[in-house]
């Protein structure tokens, strides 16, 4: 039973931290987006 719930966590956590990656990289894409509209706009 014990290692059931441990298992469990485990994957709880992993998505939590693929979670935070997806959402880093989203970051990361909007960032650079931005950055490249800013360049166009700049000139």
């Amino acid at each position: 039973r014990l290692g059931k719930l441990t298992g469990k966590l485990k994957d709880i956590e992993h998505g939590e931290i693929d979670n935070l990656l997806f959402d880093f990289s989203l970051l990361n894409q909007a960032a650079e987006e931005l950055r490249k509209k800013g360049i166009e706009t700049w000139y």
